[in-house]
């Protein structure tokens, strides 16, 4: 294989990470909110007397929102370091790698 086969692997396999990552972050949206749809929408639904554990089935919503919230800004920054470092580490490789220039011998 080409250098150039090589990179445009490379950028095949970072592009199909990327696309996986953000279909990911998607499903996890549309899982909380059907979730909290669902939930929100069976404790409306109920006539105004409502018992005090019903109260409590709110709870769920708040905590899957509450862990969300925590990944995701848990996630950022490293994501954000991580492809820094990985940039870094292939401009390293790059200037390591000797080009022929058609000017010089």
């Amino acid at each position: 294989m080409t250098r150039e086969e090589l990179d445009w692997k490379q950028y095949d396999m970072m592009a199909l990470t990327i696309r996986w990552g953000i279909e990911l972050l998607l499903k996890a949206n549309v899982f909380y909110y059907a979730v909290t749809g669902a939930i929100l929408s069976f404790y409306l639904s109920r006539p105004a007397p409502q018992p005090s554990t019903l109260k409590f089935a709110l709870v769920v919503p708040a905590l899957l929102a509450l862990v969300l919230a925590v990944i995701f800004l848990i996630a950022g920054p490293i994501c954000v370091i991580v492809c820094t470092a990985a940039g870094l580490f292939d401009l390293w490789v790059d200037f390591r790698r000797q080009r022929h220039h058609p000017m010089l011998p």
